[in-house]
């Protein structure tokens, strides 16, 4: 059975990805505070602040899929160090806010990010994120670069309907 650990996982998107994952017959663990709401039926909640010491005590096992939803360097580089010699695969949702510029016609994921001065800025440390992750994890990460990521549960869904043409 394939084991899959989400760094949150009770805000709307974790735990969406989390019903995703339990409903392909994964092994889920949410680890999070259990603030934002609750995981998903099949999914087991491991509550911890992420920003204290032993945060990742619970969970220092072998894992398939780690996916990391923080846009904060420091909780990404704390999840890294603690789990990624534990993951097979990593996967950290970053935002297509990185890029350097948004009007270059064809550009791809090679296309030239922010570079990360102030990391109080979203786009900065998403980047500062990314850089610390694939230092650790090489060719075991994917980047994930979304656009704005609306769904089911997402608690700006009736603001979105309503800006609608």
């Amino acid at each position: 059975m394939r084991r899959v650990l989400i760094l949150g996982g009770t805000g709307w998107l974790g735990r969406e990805i989390a019903r995703d994952a339990v409903s392909r017959g994964a092994e889920v663990v949410c680890l999070a505070r259990g603030r934002s709401g609750h995981v998903p039926e099949g999914a087991r909640l491991i509550q911890a602040d992420r920003t204290s010491p032993g945060a990742y005590d619970a969970v220092q096992s072998e894992w398939d899929e780690v996916v990391e939803l923080a846009y904060e360097p420091s909780l990404v580089a704390s999840a890294v160090d603690a789990l990624a010699p534990r993951a097979r695969h990593w996967t950290l949702v970053s935002s297509v806010s990185v890029y350097r510029t948004n009007d270059e016609v064809g550009a791809d994921e090679s296309a030239p990010l922010v570079e990360p001065h102030d990391l109080s800025r979203y786009a900065d440390a998403k980047v500062a994120a990314e850089r610390r992750s694939a230092a650790a994890l090489g060719d075991r990460l994917l980047i994930a670069r979304p656009g704005l990521i609306v769904g089911p549960g997402d608690p700006r869904a009736a603001i979105s309907a309503a800006l609608a043409p």
